[in-house]
């Protein structure tokens, strides 16, 4: 059932002038695969709907695991089942309450370990990424300082694309970590321009983009 409805959001969507990124799950190395994580089933529908989507639309951008954290059994097992010949590129969640900085490492051994399975041009995503205003030690002008740290550190190593985040904070608990990874806050004011309180971290990010438009890391 989900092969066909993959299927068809794919046919359904083929036209459609906006560059679409088919990821396959959300981090189904933790709880959102139910009842619990299992590789080798994640691995058996990934490469069902791999061998259909492209049939959907051949121009098609399917990714995955988008792993929570950097889950290196988990995206071995995919890569070593053959999922590089169907992935476009490989999204991660790269998660840390250390510096953005820390995971240079990281990155440098994702690509090596894509060149290692396969011989295809397959690139790497960050395809979610922030940091809480209230993680311990963070307020948030921290938060707006390590974002682009974040952007920096992922252009420095060749990742393709940056997702931060959140978008809007989740909630108003003080005490709620994940209320607080938003670049603008939680209130909803209809009928006002802009209808979200910007945070530091939505200008940090606005400034980020202007200044950096069109550059690339050397």
């Amino acid at each position: 059932a989900f092969v066909s409805f993959a299927t068809a959001a794919v046919k359904h969507f083929a036209d459609s002038p906006i560059d679409i990124l088919w990821e396959m799950w959300n981090e189904p190395n933790i709880g959102f695969w139910k009842p619990k994580a299992n590789v080798t089933q994640y691995i058996e529908l990934a490469m069902a709907v791999g061998k259909t989507i492209k049939t959907a639309d051949v121009n098609a951008s399917y990714v995955g695991p988008a792993t929570s954290g950097m889950d290196w059994n988990f995206l071995e097992a995919c890569f070593q089942a053959g999922l590089l010949d169907y992935w476009d590129a490989v999204t991660v969640h790269p998660y840390r309450n250390d510096p953005p900085e820390t995971a240079t490492e990281d990155l440098s051994k994702l690509h090596e370990m894509i060149r290692n399975h396969t011989n295809r041009s397959v690139l790497a995503i960050s395809s979610e990424w922030g940091y809480s205003a209230r993680y311990a030690h963070y307020d948030v002008t921290r938060q707006s300082k390590v974002l682009p740290r974040m952007w920096l550190t992922n252009m420095a190593k060749n990742i393709s694309l940056s997702i931060w985040y959140d978008w809007v904070n989740d909630g108003t608990d003080q005490t709620y970590s994940e209320h607080h990874f938003g670049t603008v806050y939680h209130t909803y004011y209809p009928g006002r321009t802009p209808v979200f309180d910007p945070k530091p971290t939505y200008y940090a990010a606005q400034t980020f983009n202007k200044i950096l438009v069109g550059c690339t890391a050397k």
